[in-house]
């Protein structure tokens, strides 16, 4: 009832079955750590979570815990990066050399790892920040964006957004869209496109209360353009939504409700009419 809860990991080939059950540390009495995969093309893969961090004996404090696996081989040792969050890691990413990237909460932190090394961290953001995504651009620039956060912790508008381009530094924050927010996303698109989308709540009238999508497009080595608000695309507030990209660069949107239904946006374009699935 009180824990500790450990954190396991069951990996299966191509085809293959299941592998046995494999522990990767402990989320001490958290029943919710949290946890985020992450794989690359050449089989590299990562397993992050909200653990504990010993300062005593008897006592100790949440922290960002991680795996890594080379491919073909075995998770290694639990690495813990340093800080204090605010809950579990929000997005964890792998690049093609096995380098992993995380966002989490607490000011926006953001956490980089080189192969399975130690994790170096970061604040990005002003206390009142939250619900941090990331995205990896085909050009090697990475994008954090996220929104901001009333006195009860909610998240609101603005949304603000790093770009530290490929081999370079983070440059000042920037707004890329206003008005309250819900969902955000980004997504790093096959065509060098990276896209940020979230919800933004109608307002309250009779019915289910209704959000909006709204969304901005970095093309590849450039800023992010204007948001913008496709007509007819809306879903129920406690509807979840998720993203998914194509090799061609198409962008589909998916979210729930009374049905589930989804919306594709072809490389380079925009939003077409939602659709049933």
């Amino acid at each position: 009832e009180h824990g500790p809860y450990y954190i396991r990991v069951a990996t299966r080939g191509r085809g293959g079955a299941w592998s046995a059950p494999h522990t990767l540390g402990i989320s001490g009495q958290v029943r919710a750590p949290d946890i985020r995969v992450a794989a690359n093309a050449r089989g590299d893969a990562e397993v992050a979570w909200r653990g504990r961090r010993r300062l005593t004996r008897h006592s100790s404090i949440d922290a960002i815990q991680s795996s890594f696996r080379p491919a073909g081989g075995r998770f290694g040792p639990a690495r813990t990066a340093p800080g204090h969050p605010r809950g579990g890691p929000q997005q964890l990413l792998l690049d093609e050399d096995g380098n992993a990237y995380a966002v989490w909460n607490k000011q926006v932190q953001f956490g980089t790892q080189r192969r399975g090394g130690a994790w170096t961290v970061r604040g990005l953001g002003p206390s009142n920040t939250g619900e941090p995504v990331l995205a990896v651009a085909r050009d090697g620039a990475i994008v954090v964006a996220w929104g901001h956060t009333n006195i009860a912790g909610h998240v609101i508008g603005p949304i603000s957004a790093r770009i530290r381009p490929a081999g370079g530094t983070f440059g000042p924050a920037v707004q890329i869209g206003g008005q309250i927010a819900y969902g955000l996303h980004a997504l790093a698109l096959a065509n060098g496109e990276t896209v940020v989308v979230w919800g933004v709540e109608r307002p309250a009238s009779v019915g289910p209360i209704l959000a909006d999508l709204h969304y901005v497009v970095r093309p590849p080595g450039g800023a992010f353009g204007p948001e913008v608000t496709p007509p007819g695309l809306s879903f129920g507030l406690t509807a979840g939504t998720d993203l998914a990209a194509f090799g061609d660069g198409r962008l589909v949107i998916v979210w729930g409700g009374n049905a589930i239904a989804a919306a594709t946006r072809p490389a380079g374009g925009s939003f077409g009419a939602p659709e049933s699935v």
